[in-house]
């Protein structure tokens, strides 16, 4: 029975060992390559791993820590930036979480948009339009799109993307310190 034991162990551990690599070289690394490339992005903290570890459908990018000094923009950029490193890859969807909190979903197409149009895409129509793509972690709309004249949409449209920082990281960074 203890040999067994010790070998049901050993086995359990170099699963753990392969889906922590798997992870590494697969989502979290590229991300931190593609990211280090830009020096805006210093000091914000990102990881990136497949859901549970092991779902290869669904990837989590995970803020960690941003410093005081970084802006709502830096850290939509690194999002924007990391889709951009793995646009070759179709995944069913993407959790912004922090802290290994989940927060929002998006869908994997929509993610793999943003990476494809990274390079020529106008950052502030993404900024107003991205709310509009996620859901709550229930699956729920996370924020209902605005209908009415231009300006009163495009203030809301900008008020939403504060409001999904706010629930994303800001709160919950205010709260613990």
């Amino acid at each position: 029975m203890r040999r067994y034991s010790l070998w049901l162990a050993l086995v359990a551990v170099a699963a753990l060992g392969l889906t922590s690599v798997s992870n590494w070289v697969a989502i979290h690394r590229p991300i931190q390559h593609g990211l280090a490339k830009d020096p805006r992005n210093e000091g914000i903290r990102i990881w990136g791993y497949y859901q549970h570890g092991v779902n290869w459908h669904h990837v989590v990018f995970d803020l960690r820590d941003v410093p005081r000094t970084k802006s709502k923009a830096d850290v939509f950029r690194t999002l924007l930036q990391s889709a951009q490193v793995l646009k070759g890859r179709r995944f069913d969807s993407v959790t912004l979480a922090f802290r290994h909190r989940p927060k929002f979903v998006i869908p994997g197409d929509y993610f793999q948009k943003l990476g494809e149009e990274y390079d020529w895409q106008n950052p502030v129509y993404t900024m107003r339009t991205f709310p509009y793509h996620l859901a709550n972690p229930d699956g729920t709309p996370a924020f209902e799109e605005p209908l009415g004249g231009w300006l009163y949409v495009l203030g809301q449209q900008m008020e939403d993307f504060g409001e999904l920082h706010d629930r994303w990281y800001l709160r919950e960074m205010a709260e613990s310190q």
